[in-house]
Parts: C-alpha cells; structure tokens; sequence
C-alpha cells in the first residue's frame, strides 16, 4: 500500500495511505493546487497529474430559480381593489364605491378626464382649420397655432382627425381621453 506525502504551502504533512489522501480531498483539507510524493516518483508532482486528479471543488448546482418577474405567464387580473376614498374593497366593474361614491379607478370606462372623444371628433372634423377640438381640451397654445398656420395647411388637421379616432388624443394634462360618450 502506497504512502503519500502532501505539500501544501510548501508545508510537508505525511504519510498518508491512498484511503485517507482521498477522503481529504473529498471534504476540502487538500486544496487543488498541493503536491504530493510517493516512493517510486522522481519528484513532487501536483495533485492534478496524479491518479487523485483535480478534486470536484464542489457539486454542480442547479439553474438559478425564476423571478416573479420572469413568469411566463402573466398573473390572473384581480378583481377586488381596495377604494382610494375608503379602502374598502369594491369590485373592478363597480364604477364608484357603493360605501363613500368614491370614483373606481380601476373600471374599464374610468377616465381621469371630464373630456369625451366624439365631441372632440365633431369639433376636429367640422371646425378642425380653427382648432377648436383643441380649445375644447385645454391646448390653448396649439389651438391658436393651428389657426395661425391653418392647421398646418390640412395635414395638422388630418393628423388630429387619425389621432382622436383610434384613441390617442389627449387633454392639456397628458390624459388619454378614452370615453366616447
């Protein structure tokens, strides 16, 4: 049975039998880069190039867990939210809170402005060259632009008309005027 010596930092530690040199690399004790000797060898030797090879530094691990934010499906949609007067839960189809009145925000047909897009629609179609469909908004500035440069030659004018259309218009805060009616 062969007996090994170990060197590690230049430290000889030994004789170990084969069972014992592999059991300690096997919890840690023998770091890769160690030499070892063994009668029969011309000279040390680094523990890679023997019969021990290099050692597992430790067992592979699994792929890292999805984030929530990773999910490939998106979450069911609540239903319940709580009121922003009250909070109180109510339903995402009640349009107020049945106990303050409090406005849903979270209703589809809630819109955080007073403005509707048929009106605006009207307005750009038939008095669109003045801007009016503007003022009713609350862009001043850019209604009187529009009829300083007679809306843009038409072009302004179509390009609203295409925009209050699909839904896209907004008011002077930024709002999306989503109602119709």
């Amino acid at each position: 049975m062969a007996e090994w010596y170990i060197s590690v930092g230049g430290v000889r530690q030994g004789p170990y039998p084969t069972a014992e040199v592999q059991r300690l690399i096997a919890e840690g004790s023998i770091p890769p880069e160690a030499h070892v000797w063994r009668d029969g060898m011309v000279e040390w030797q680094p523990l890679s190039q023997t019969e021990f090879g290099i050692p597992p530094l430790r067992p592979p691990l699994p792929p890292p867990m999805p984030y929530p934010a990773m999910q490939l499906s998106p979450p069911p949609p609540q239903s319940m939210y709580p009121c922003r007067g009250c909070g109180r839960p109510i339903h995402v189809t009640a349009a107020a809170c049945p106990h303050c009145g409090a406005v849903n925000e979270h209703h589809p047909d809630y819109s955080p402005t007073d403005k509707r897009i048929l009106i605006a629609f009207v307005l750009c179609f038939f008095l669109g060259g003045l801007g009016m469909h503007r003022f009713y908004v609350g862009k001043w500035g850019t209604a009187i632009l529009m009829i300083v440069t007679l809306a843009g030659l038409g072009i302004w004018w179509l390009v609203d008309m295409i925009i209050i259309a699909t839904g896209n218009f907004t008011d002077r805060d930024g709002n999306k005027i989503t109602v119709w009616l």
